[in-house]
């Protein structure tokens, strides 16, 4: 039993993430279908598979505006990847298996099933029950490109000078780490990602790939965006998702003031992510990163960011980091190179950075000259 519908639907969330296996989560009509939603529209945008079953009013009541009717076919069609609602008992098996086919195989995703009350309550042949175990797990039936893409894709990644694979939640979905390693390790190439591996306190192991952003350098006509989302194996995945999966406790992320590099458009912010090892064994992570030893560059007379930085304990650790219990590990993105001479940025746009936090009144007094309470 979960407090309400919107946490059975993140519950099912976890559920899949953690064990690789559909999540499944009921909720009744009317309002307690709206309230699932939110869970699903973030299961689907993270291509993690979950099941909801909303009950429906009976087949025999519709549009003769009984409590809780719902238009439930059209509100989830274009949230999620399969959706559907049964009119017959007959309909039940099959629609159940194509759902379970449609959410573990090509890209994972969501599916919805409301099921009328009187469908409910109706007998089925046993012979009729039945699931392909294919489908308990995903990805199924894994789908592989063209030859001749992978061919493209290969001849490209050996003609790099310096190759660098900008890794998401892909890699993970796929338990395709291993893989992954083993190619850059034989490149010589950086992987912009930290893969924390160990073991639980109950024996069971862990593996979680987390990706870091630095800011992006400015522009000719805009400043550059400041770093991402972090852990992000999705686009809005929270920090308690991977506190459940890691025993480790994020203490700090923060964008990091002054680490863009200053110009006519400033670059973009690198950020300061601490965590901690909560767990009684060590927590291994393979950390590969670039602009650690060299900031990004300004252009057109911009100034460069900050460099990258990896501290554990208070010492400078890198590439391949082993935490014990209680230990931390503090990572700085680098910041974005600037564009532009920093004595061209606009006063509104600085008194904005000000106000935002993004840059200190040191910083704009020393680099770009400017004074707030003379301008005041």
């Amino acid at each position: 039993m979960a407090r309400d519908e919107r946490s059975a639907a993140y519950m099912a969330d976890g559920y899949a993430r953690v064990t690789g296996r559909v999540g499944v989560c009921e909720g009744p009509s009317g309002g307690g279908a709206t309230y699932i939603l939110p869970g699903l529209v973030e299961a689907n945008e993270s291509s993690i598979p979950v099941l909801a079953i909303t009950s429906d009013v009976p087949v025999s009541s519709r549009g003769r505006y009984p409590l809780t009717e719902l238009d439930q076919e059209s509100l989830f069609r274009p949230l999620t990847k399969w959706n559907t609602v049964i009119d017959l008992p007959s309909q039940i098996p099959s629609r159940f298996r194509a759902a379970f086919r449609a959410m573990t195989t090509g890209r994972p995703g969501t599916a919805h099933i409301g099921l009328p009350y009187d469908v409910q309550k109706q007998d089925l042949p046993a012979d009729d029950i039945w699931a392909q175990a294919e489908h308990r797990s995903f990805p199924a039936f894994r789908a592989a490109p063209e030859p001749q893409a992978v061919t493209a894709a290969a001849e490209v990644i050996l003609s790099a000078r310096f190759p660098v694979f900008v890794c998401g939640g892909g890699v993970l979905l796929s338990r395709a780490c291993p893989m992954l390693v083993a190619l850059a390790e034989a490149l010589g190439a950086p992987i912009w990602a930290a893969n924390c591996v160990g073991r639980r306190d109950d024996g069971s192991q862990y593996g979680s790939v987390q990706n870091f952003h630095g800011g992006l350098g400015g522009r000719s006509a805009f400043d550059g965006l400041d770093t991402l989302s972090f852990p992000s194996n999705c686009r809005v995945t929270a920090i308690e998702m991977f506190e459940v999966t890691v025993p480790a406790l994020m203490e700090r992320k923060a964008l990091i003031p002054d680490s863009g590099g200053a110009g006519k458009y400033r670059g973009g912010l690198g950020q300061r992510v601490i965590l901690r090892n909560l767990g009684h064994s060590p927590m291994s992570i393979y950390l590969a990163s670039e602009r650690v030893r060299h900031p990004c560059f300004g252009v057109a007379g911009g100034q460069a960011g900050s460099a990258g930085k990896v501290v554990k304990n208070g010492e400078p650790h890198f590439p391949k980091i082993s935490l014990n219990r209680g230990d931390r590990l503090e990572v700085e993105t680098p910041g974005g190179g600037g564009w532009g001479p920093a004595a061209e940025r606009p006063a509104l746009l600085i008194e904005r950075d000000l106000a935002d936090g993004l840059i200190s009144p040191e910083a704009a007094k020393a680099v770009y000259n400017y004074d707030r309470k003379a301008a005041a």
